[in-house]
Parts: structure tokens; C-alpha cells; sequence
């Protein structure tokens, strides 16, 4: 608190009072030359001379106390400014401290926030692989079950082999019927992995073409030759066996310009042609 103020009025007030009395003093004292002072008004000076004593005592008594108010004042003022530069002090280090501590608040939050993302992440990871975990079970148990449909129709077929392979062959009698309005002859080609060979009507003793490395044999466009294409047509009986070869087989049969159907025929069966005349 500053006491500048304070000092200021004292020392106006105390000026004042000591002007107030000399000039009392000066105008007595000239009174007293002039008409001189009677007998009766010499203790009033004596008065007033003790009362300038006295005022000069108390203007002696308020300058020391002005000096010392003034020491006070400075000595007061350093005081405050440095407890101001202390305190001021201790609210820097308080606030970097607090700056600190918000820095490092700042920092657990956005770890806190990284691992809570992170957690998220796991989380849904887990439910994804738990999905496609449950999927996968269900895959293998449907590809389990299908594996075990299938053994079982492999085990099935080959006992159904095994017993085709223990029975006698059974051949089978294919019956080609001409219609009565004078069709065409049908001329089976039985194409197999051994080459063609042709089937006679009748259950006659096949025919083997045979069939060259790079195309027909020389029997083959031989037997070809001996078709006319305005009475006779081609059934090729396709085995599995003479898949590769059966695209070379049927060419062959169209540019010479007989007419071509194909029947598929089982690898193991026997094949006897009978014709049934009459029509279908």
C-alpha cells in the first residue's frame, strides 16, 4: 500500500499551521513596536512565543515523523514489490507446473483414446474371425458330409464294379428298324481307344478300320468310299475312350457327304447289332 498520499497531507497541513503562526507572530510584533504592548499584554506574547516554541517543536516532531513515514513507505514499498516479484515468481513455477500437468493429462488421454481404438479394432477382429470361424466350421462339416457321400458312392460303385467284373458280360442287342417307306441303311462305326471298326447288321463279326498316327487309315477311306450318301448314313458309336479321335471320325464321314449321327455308348458294355425290320 502505498503511503505517498498520506505524507503529502501532513506535510501540507503542518506547512499551513507554521505559516498561519509566523504571520500572527509578525503582526503582533509590529503592533507591539509601533504602540508598544502594555503591561497587562506581555504574557500573551510570552503566550505566543511559547506557542511558536511549541508549533516549532511539533514541526520538528512532524518532519522526523515525515522522514520516518518515508523510510516506512520505501522500506514498505521494496517489500511489497519483492513479496510481488516472489509471488509472481511461484505463479510462474505454479503455472509451468500446471502447463505439465495438462501436457501429461493431454498425453493419457490420446493413449487412452489410441488404446480404446485399438480395442475397437481387436474386438471386431475377434467377431470377424469368430464369423469367419463359424463359417469355416460350417464349410468343413458341409465338405465333411460330402466327402462322406462320396465314399460312400465310390464304395457303392466300386462293389457295383466288383460285381460287373465277377458276372459274365451281358451284351447288348441294338435293333435298328428301317421304316417301310424305304429310309436310308444305317452303317454303325463303333470308335474306340483300339481305332473304328464297323458293326455288321445281322450280328456279323465287326470290321477293324484301325486309324493312322496323323489321321483316317487307308481302310477307313476305303470302307468311307464304299457308302452312298443318297442311301446309306453313319451312326458312330462313341466310347469314352475314343473321345479324342471322334471329332477326326466324324469330319471325315461329313466331306464325304454322308449324312452322321452319334449314339454314346458305356466303355464296358458289348455291343451286338441285330435289325428288326418293319419300322420302329
Amino acid at each position: 500500500m502505498s503511503l505517498f498520499a498520506f505524507q503529502d497531507i501532513i506535510t501540507s497541513v503542518t506547512a499551513i499551521m507554521i505559516l498561519l503562526v509566523l504571520i500572527l507572530t509578525l503582526e503582533f510584533l509590529s503592533r507591539a513596536r509601533q504602540v508598544g504592548v502594555p503591561e497587562d499584554h506581555r504574557h500573551v506574547v510570552a503566550d505566543l512565543k511559547q506557542t511558536i516554541r511549541a508549533g516549532e517543536a511539533r514541526l520538528d516532531a512532524l518532519q522526523r515523523t515525515l522522514q520516518e513515514t518515508r523510510g516506512a513507505a520505501k522500506s514498505a514499498s521494496a517489500a511489497t514489490r519483492a513479496s510481488v516479484e516472489r509471488r509472481y515468481a511461484e505463479a510462474t513455477v505454479r503455472q509451468a507446473a500446471l502447463e505439465q500437468e495438462v501436457a501429461r493429462a493431454e498425453t493419457a488421454v490420446t493413449r487412452a483414446a489410441d488404446e480404446r481404438h485399438s480395442a475397437e479394432d481387436r474386438l471386431l477382429a475377434a467377431a470377424t474371425h469368430t464369423a469367419e470361424a463359424s463359417r469355416f466350421e460350417a464349410e468343413a462339416e458341409s465338405i465333411a458330409a460330402t466327402a462322406v457321400a462320396i465314399e460312400e458312392a465310390n464304395r457303392e460303385e466300386r462293389q457295383r464294379q466288383q460285381g460287373l467284373a465277377a458276372a459274365p458280360a451281358q451284351p447288348t442287342r441294338l435293333l435298328f428298324n428301317p421304316s417301310d417307306d424305304g429310309g436310308k441303311n444305317a452303317v454303325m462305326v463303333e470308335v474306340a481307344a483300339d481305332g473304328v471298326t464297323t458293326l455288321s447288321p445281322g450280328g456279323g463279326a465287326p470290321q477293324p478300320l484301325g486309324w493312322g498316327l496323323t489321321g483316317p487309315s487307308f481302310a477307313f477311306r476305303r470302307w468311307l468310299t464304299g457308302l452312298q450318301s443318297a442311301s446309306d448314313y453313319v451312326v458312330i458309336m462313341l466310347r469314352p475312350s475314343g473321345i479324342q479321335r471322334y471329332a477326326a471320325v466324324r469330319d471325315a464321314i461329313v466331306e464325304a457327304g454322308i449324312d452322321v449321327g452319334t449314339e454314346l455308348v458305356p466303355e464296358h458294355l458289348v455291343i451286338v447289332v441285330g435289325q428288326d425290320g418293319g419300322g420302329p
